[in-house]
Order: C-alpha cells, then sequence, then structure tokens
C-alpha cells in the first residue's frame, strides 16, 4: 500500500460534567485508534519500501478549545500528536520517503454534523463550513505537496 487516507470520525457535543467516561472512551477508539491500527496495518511494508503517505484526518478542534466537545478535542488531539511522533521515528530511521501529515478542518458538511445541527444552510456560510469534496481534495493535493512544499509530520488546517 502507497497511501492511506484515514477519515474517521464520531463526535457527541455535551459539556464535560455530562459526558460519561464511556463516552470518552468511544470517541477516543474510533477517532484516534481506529487511525492508528490502520496505520499499524501499513506502516511496515511502507518501511520497508521506504515508500507511502498517511493522512490523518483529524479536526480544528484537536488544535483550538471549545466548549460542549471536550472528548471529541482530546480524541482528535491525540491523533495529531500521534502523526507526528510517528513522522518523527521515521526521520529518525532514515524513512524519508515515508510521510504522515495531519489535516485539521473546521466544519465539514456531513450527515453526522447535520444530525447534530452543526451544519444547515444559516451556518454554511457563516462559519464556512466545506463539503467533503473540498477535503478529499485537500487530502491528494498533500500528497503531490509531500514531493514540494511540504514536509512529513506538516499539519495542514482548512476551514
Amino acid at each position: 500500500m502507497t497511501i492511506l487516507v484515514n477519515n474517521a470520525g464520531a463526535n457527541r457535543l455535551s459539556p464535560f460534567a455530562y459526558t460519561p467516561p464511556s463516552e470518552w472512551w468511544n470517541l477516543m477508539t474510533v477517532n484516534c485508534l481506529g487511525p492508528i491500527i490502520c496505520t499499524y496495518s501499513v506502516i511496515n511494508s511502507m518501511r520497508k519500501h521506504n515508500k507511502g503517505v498517511i493522512i490523518n484526518v483529524a479536526s480544528r478542534a484537536g488544535v483550538v478549545t471549545g466548549a460542549m466537545s471536550s472528548a471529541y478535542s482530546a480524541s482528535k488531539a491525540a491523533l495529531i500528536r500521534a502523526t507526528g511522533n510517528i513522522q518523527q521515528e521515521l526521520i529518525q530511521e532514515g524513512k524519508d520517503g515515508v510521510s504522515l501529515f495531519s489535516l485539521h478542518p473546521g466544519g465539514v458538511q456531513t450527515a453526522m454534523n447535520e444530525s447534530m445541527s452543526l451544519v444547515s444552510p444559516a451556518t454554511t456560510y457563516a462559519w464556512r463550513i466545506s463539503r467533503p469534496c473540498v477535503c478529499v481534495w485537500i487530502a491528494f493535493q498533500g500528497i503531490g505537496l509531500r514531493y514540494s512544499r511540504l514536509v512529513g509530520g506538516s499539519r495542514v488546517r482548512f476551514d
């Protein structure tokens, strides 16, 4: 495998005091551990051939604070940090042909976000909500940019 795009996502908006540990566990499992398992399943082959790109779609919520999303934000922040740490390990090994990137989109127009009333026609323009096709385009631009301007471990924010 040469390219892996981890685009897992689950969310639940609630104040910290009303978010039970089981919900934290669920969000950490989907948003962080899922991409880690997928990355682990391909990384040794990429290391062997010194070739590959892994893009982890995180979230802007992983780098900024906000109310009602402690568990979600923490799970995406963990994915961002893991992406950078894995890249550093590859650099130390001299495996510069393998690159990891984390993308940090703001709101994305998905069924999940629409069901939580995060995306509506009124908010689409006010909050610069991205369409999923824009996220895919940016992810694949990252693959091309890997060979020009971006270096592995880069964080790409867009909103």
